[in-house]
Formats: C-alpha cells, sequence, structure tokens
C-alpha cells in the first residue's frame, strides 16, 4: 500500500483519522513540554522595573471556552508583559486594579532567557509582579505551576488513545 493511498485511507475512516489526531495532539504536547525554557527557582528570572503605563485585564467566557488576556506595558519597554493563563487564578486582579495605578512602580519578574526581548514588540510571560506595598502574583506558586506534569501526562495519554484507535482499526489499513 502506497503512502497517498494510506493517507487516503486514514482521512476516510472517522475512527483512523481521529487517531492521526489524538497522536498528532500528544506529540504537540510532548514537543511544548520538553522545548521549553526550564525555570526551577527564581534564580531563573529577571526582575524588570518600571513605571506602569497601562494594563488590560479582559476574559471572555463562552459556552465552551474561556479565554485570558492579561497585559501590563511598563514605560520605557517596547513588550507587553503578559499574565499567562495558567497564571491567572493566581494573580489578584481586583486588588491590583483598585490599589495599582497609572504611574505607579511596577516590578515584574521575566524568565532570564526573555529579557533580550523587552525592547521589542512582543508578549512575555511574567512570573511575577509586585509592587513597593505588595505581591500581586508571586513566584513562589507559579514557577511550580510552570513546571506541572501535565503536559506531559496529557500528551502520553493522547498518543495513548491514538495507539489504541489505530490497533482498533488496523484491519481497515490491511495491516497484518
Amino acid at each position: 500500500m502506497g503512502f497517498f493511498t494510506l493517507l487516503r485511507v486514514v482521512f476516510s475512516e472517522r475512527k483512523l483519522s481521529a487517531a492521526l489526531f489524538f497522536i498528532l495532539a500528544g506529540l504537540t504536547f510532548l514537543f511544548f513540554y520538553l522545548v521549553r525554557d526550564k525555570v526551577s527557582t527564581r534564580a531563573d528570572l529577571v526582575e524588570v522595573k518600571s513605571i506602569l503605563g497601562n494594563c488590560s485585564f479582559v476574559e471572555d467566557r463562552g459556552i465552551r471556552y474561556h479565554t485570558f488576556e492579561y497585559f501590563i506595558a511598563l514605560d520605557g519597554y517596547r513588550a507587553q508583559f503578559q499574565i499567562s493563563a495558567d497564571f491567572s487564578s493566581l494573580f489578584y486582579k481586583e486588588d491590583f486594579t483598585k490599589e495599582v495605578k497609572q504611574g505607579d512602580t511596577v516590578n515584574v519578574l521575566i524568565k532570564k532567557s526573555e529579557f533580550k526581548n523587552v525592547q521589542r514588540p512582543k508578549n512575555i510571560f511574567v512570573f511575577g509582579i509586585s509592587t513597593q506595598r505588595r505581591n500581586y502574583l508571586e513566584d513562589r506558586f507559579t514557577i511550580p505551576e510552570y513546571n506541572s506534569s501535565l503536559r506531559l501526562y496529557a500528551g502520553l495519554a493522547f498518543i495513548m488513545v491514538g495507539a489504541f484507535l489505530f490497533f482498533n482499526n488496523r484491519e481497515k489499513l490491511k495491516i497484518p
């Protein structure tokens, strides 16, 4: 059976297409888990300190989704500092919006490897946000969340489901 014939069979059979999707999704989860920058302690982070230019905390709740677009702009930096959706539950957003005003000095913690991008129009994820008075996002909570093995386990689970579907439908591929 030729490669293109095999692809035609895979894409014409729903279960085989689902198997391929699960395997590719699992490999994607594993890839992003393995290639991301390692952050294990505060020593892997660098502090950026400046005056708050503006901030935007937008949440979009739909029937099937909930997205977070939390950004902070600091004077003197072209990058926007973004709070990851994974960290949204750890961020004291209401307190930040009540207590911190435009013109206040804000400290953000970012990965050392991202410091070279602070003068580029880019989004940089933060691991900590504080002022002289208070912490609003603490690295002691974000670092363990960042290092969560959930992506690894999700990737392995997706691959296993895909392999199971392929195995149970291998007769459609005429594989002995």
